[in-house]
């Protein structure tokens, strides 16, 4: 699926305007992509909180944060309650952050659908 097609997609999903082919579209990309109900999650939540948000089509679970000139501002890793926390896989996230001068969050989603968002960063004890 395209990304103009996920885009029109959320867009649809904010406005209350999917029609059942829309939903049908959304159920295969789903049998597909089974974090995929958590990314749109995380992102109309983004978008309904006045934040430009795209789900990465090169990296699973992580959307892209974007300023109102495009720019990117921040990634935001997205864990489900349930799962565990791959901490090598999160400090990947905060070295690619930091190397490419942006935010790093964490998105957790509940069983409930509520999201918990984490500024991560690191954090150097110095000894003193």
């Amino acid at each position: 699926m395209t990304e103009t097609k996920v885009e029109e997609l959320l867009t649809k999903i904010m406005s209350s305007k999917i029609s059942e082919k829309d939903l049908q579209e959304l159920q295969a990309i789903y049998s597909n992509d089974k974090n995929f109900w958590n990314k749109i999650s995380v992102v109309i939540d983004l978008r309904l909180r006045s934040k430009k948000a795209k789900i990465s089509s090169k990296v699973d679970n992580l959307i892209y944060l974007y300023d109102s000139s495009g720019k990117v501002i921040g990634i935001v890793i997205i864990y489900n309650e349930n799962e565990p926390l791959k901490i090598n896989e999160i400090f990947k996230f905060i070295e690619i952050a930091k190397s490419s001068n942006v935010d790093a969050y964490l998105a957790i989603i509940d069983k409930y659908g509520d999201i918990t968002y984490y500024n991560l960063s690191e954090v150097s004890l110095s000894k003193g």
